[in-house]
């Protein structure tokens, strides 16, 4: 369903200073980065019909003078019935969103589609793994059955790879370099965890990494070798597979950022307390940089490498630039002059049955502290490779696929485990409503039962069936 696209940029909703989120740069970047002013307030906000974007005659109040010069782009995603939506704008086009492409399969019956996607250091591309959401009900499937992409953040040409990797939260890794690191961590079939390193520019592969038991949140350094979590440090690994120890930590390390000088920033954890620990390069002390609720803090990072203390942090230390206070969530974009603090379905979407609802972006600009806010008609676009088929993976990948997969036409769901499979017309169950099925349930218990001191109870007799309404209508 068409939709009026539309941005506004919200009057009152300036951001706040208290110094919640803070940036990483180099010491000598931050003695001269001070935290951006309050913004005076907005003016009226503007409706665009067309693409949503920031008016032409707001953007140098709202965006700050150099604007036009700026290559900063702001990116995000969103998942529906149709594919994962890649969404980016750019500084120089006023923020203007739109669609890039949608990742997407062919042959897959999917409510949603879901996946995670990085940026590479040029900022130029992307990295994504995605899959149907019902992919996450199989553990195979989880661990080893997402499927990957590149993504050229200007063109939106895609990349298929011929590699599945894991859908958790830390699979792809990308550093300052084009490299990218795919996880396929260890599960109930393999005790060993792979990590293959590609390059985003061509689209090649290295030799897999192999490790002995579970390694996450692996990302690249630029000399090729590998940083990940290890139980409760944080290890190098090199092309070899040969691990070395570069920082004890309190707990299981994870969201592991590389920096432009080569160190690291990452979340550790001890007393219930989420803590942000800096780790210079060389170095084999980490430092506390902030901390706060395990569940109320974050890190992002931008291309460049800078990281980014984001949600409810304290305790910055000297050296730290402050930034304006965002959500934990927050996803920054390439050059860290934006930040997308959300991304989800527009009210209207949600409550209609629409397979392709509109998406509401909220994005804030770190040198004036505006907050913009934006909807946008997604549709499926872009390079028509993002819903065509993957490279044929694997033998033993390619039939856990083929099985979640099943047939493109027949409808009826052969592929089933339960014995009344989806879809058929002629071996479906009749049940009265979901209330009176529950209610019968709880009831329909024996005397005695689990020694209870209740009586015997039995379900209402089930009702005949009552001739249909018509659509949308259902028995009284």
């Amino acid at each position: 369903m068409a939709r009026r696209a539309q941005v506004a940029v919200g009057v009152a909703a300036t951001l706040v200073l208290a110094g919640t989120t803070a940036v990483l740069p180099n010491a000598a970047e931050a003695a001269s980065a001070p935290p951006p002013a309050l913004a005076p307030a907005d003016p009226q906000p503007t409706a665009h019909a067309s693409r949503p974007e920031v008016a032409p005659a707001q953007r140098d109040t709202v965006l700050g003078k150099g604007w036009r010069s700026s290559t900063d782009i702001a990116w995000t995603t969103s998942g529906d019935a149709n594919g994962l939506h890649i969404l980016a704008a750019k500084a120089g086009d006023g923020y203007a969103w739109h669609t890039i492409t949608t990742l997407s399969e062919p042959g897959f019956e999917a409510d949603a589609w879901i996946g995670n996607v990085c940026v590479t250091g040029s900022g130029r591309r992307l990295a994504a793994t995605y899959t149907p959401r019902t992919f996450t009900n199989s553990g195979a499937l989880f661990t080893r059955g997402a499927f990957t992409a590149v993504v050229d953040l200007g063109t939106g040409r895609v990349t298929k790879l011929p590699l599945r990797a894991s859908l958790a939260y830390y699979s792809p890794g990308c550093g300052i370099g084009e490299s990218v690191v795919f996880t396929q961590p260890a599960d109930e079939d393999s005790s060993r965890t792979r990590l293959v390193r590609v390059d985003a520019g061509n689209g090649k592969r290295a030799a897999a990494v192999e490790q002995t038991g579970q390694v996450t949140s692996a990302v690249p350094f630029a000399d090729g070798t590998i940083a990940a979590a290890d139980r409760h440090r944080i290890v190098g690994i090199g092309a070899d597979g040969r691990r070395r120890a570069l920082a004890r930590t309190h707990a299981v390390p994870f969201t592991i950022v590389v920096g432009p000088d080569g160190g690291l920033t990452y979340l550790d954890h001890a007393d219930g307390k989420g803590l942000v620990q800096h780790l210079p390069r060389k170095a084999s002390r980490p430092s506390t940089v902030a901390r706060g609720d395990l569940t109320g803090i974050g890190l992002t990072r931008d291309a460049t490498g800078r990281a980014y203390v984001t949600g409810s942090a304290t305790g910055e230390r000297s050296g730290v630039a402050g930034t304006p206070a965002l959500p934990k969530e927050t996803l920054a974009s390439t050059r860290g002059e934006s930040f997308v603090t959300s991304t989800g379905w527009s009210a209207a979407g949600a409550r209609q049955p629409d397979p392709t609802p509109a998406v509401e972006v909220a994005l804030a600009i770190r040198s004036t502290g505006h907050r913009l806010h934006f909807t946008v008609d997604v549709t499926a676009s872009g390079d028509p490779a993002g819903r065509g088929p993957s490279p044929v993976p694997g033998t033993a990948t390619r039939q856990r696929i083929a099985a979640a997969a099943g047939s493109t036409t027949n409808p009826v769901e052969d592929e089933r485990t339960c014995a009344v499979p989806r879809n058929d017309p002629r071996n479906q169950a009749g049940h009265t409503c979901t209330a009176s099925t529950s209610t019968a349930i709880t009831r329909s218990v024996p005397v005695g039962w689990r020694t209870l001191p209740r009586r015997p109870c039995r379900p209402v007799p089930i009702r005949s069936p009552s001739a249909d309404r018509g659509p949308g209508s259902r028995p009284p």
